[in-house]
């Protein structure tokens, strides 16, 4: 029988496998289209079914009594067989007699200390692992209906509606952030300060920024400003090919370095606002969806963009999108 160590690490084993099992099946799906979907969608019900199948391992070995029936068992397959071949002494079997007793009852004494020791931490442990399994039978019961994607795109679909706006979808290839920014771009007409015309050329106008600005970005991305490290990073931003995810650091670079307020849409949380920082305008950023850039000079925008942000849009991460009129 297998210890609860034992289960917990096997189900790690697994977990592993299908997430593995899972990347390949999405790199031999299309990039795009109803047949992605289709497999983001699989990939999130396989997940899901593993982790359900877990949660019914773990119920069961409970049931069963747990690691103290595990030990139970272990001990009764130990058999001790003596085996006389001498004739001995009424003082040498009396000894032994009273040795094996003493024996038996430090190992009976041990097994209790061993369980009392176990008590107070496998209560605590029992309470927390409860809880987490309630908690993901809620997210599985939760998702037995339309998948993470669907329920989120539905959700991005009823924000942009009022703006006159759609989703455009953008492919998941490690360059999402730099692709939405450009199809933007190119939607409101290239109106930014700095004009870059594919994802390439502004892969580059972002890097040259964090380097040039290195006192700024590297303490938000645990660096230490002028470290090989970070020099690496803005090279791996600047490469097309190293497509290293772009975030809220890069989507801050962008900003300034194109005079370019960009507004990005988030499921269950307010309209992300970025507004360009200039020499003496402090106010960058905001979470109200009604702000206005900021009007002080040069310091206002000479561009707005909108992206969507998404969780669940594929299995394998954050992703980025564009935005369409309907």
């Amino acid at each position: 029988m297998e210890t609860l160590a034992a289960i917990e690490a096997r189900h790690e084993r697994e977990m592993e496998d299908l997430k593995e099992k899972i990347k390949e099946m999405l790199k031999a799906a299309p990039k795009k289209g109803n047949a992605r979907g289709e497999a983001e969608t699989r990939a999130i019900q396989m997940e899901y079914a593993l982790k359900a199948k877990h949660i019914e391992e773990i119920d069961e070995f409970e049931e069963r009594g747990g690691d103290e029936a595990v030990l139970a068992a272990a001990a009764g397959e130990v058999e001790v067989v003596v085996e006389a071949k001498v004739e001995k002494s009424k003082e040498e079997i009396e000894a032994e007699r009273q040795a094996a007793e003493e024996a038996e009852r430090l190992r009976q004494e041990a097994i209790i200390q061993a369980k009392r020791d176990k008590n107070k931490k496998k209560k605590d442990k029992k309470a927390s692992k409860e809880q987490e399994r309630e908690q993901e039978k809620a997210e599985l019961r939760a998702m037995a209906g339309p998948g993470g994607r669907a329920i989120e795109i539905a959700h991005m679909s009823k924000l942009l509606a009022p703006l006159g706006l759609k989703i455009k979808d953008i492919p998941a290839d490690g360059n999402c952030l730099y692709r939405a920014v450009v199809s933007e771009l190119q939607r409101i007409g290239q109106s930014a300060a700095v004009s870059v015309h594919s994802f390439e050329e502004l892969r580059v106008v972002t890097g040259r920024y964090l380097l040039a600005h290195q006192e700024d970005f590297a303490p938000f991305l645990e660096m230490d400003a002028g470290s090989v490290e970070y020099e690496n990073y803005c090279k791996a931003v600047m490469s097309p090919t190293a497509a290293e995810w772009g975030g809220q650091v890069e989507l801050r670079a962008i900003s300034n370095a194109l005079n370019l307020e960009i507004n990005v849409y988030r499921v269950g949380n307010p309209v992300l606002v970025i507004e360009p920082e200039v020499e003496g305008n402090s106010n960058s950023s905001s979470s109200n969806s009604n702000s206005n850039s900021s009007e002080s000079g040069s310091s206002r925008s000479i561009g707005s963009i909108s992206l969507t942000y998404h969780e669940h849009y594929y299995a394998l991460g954050e992703h980025y999108n564009a935005v369409t009129p309907l």
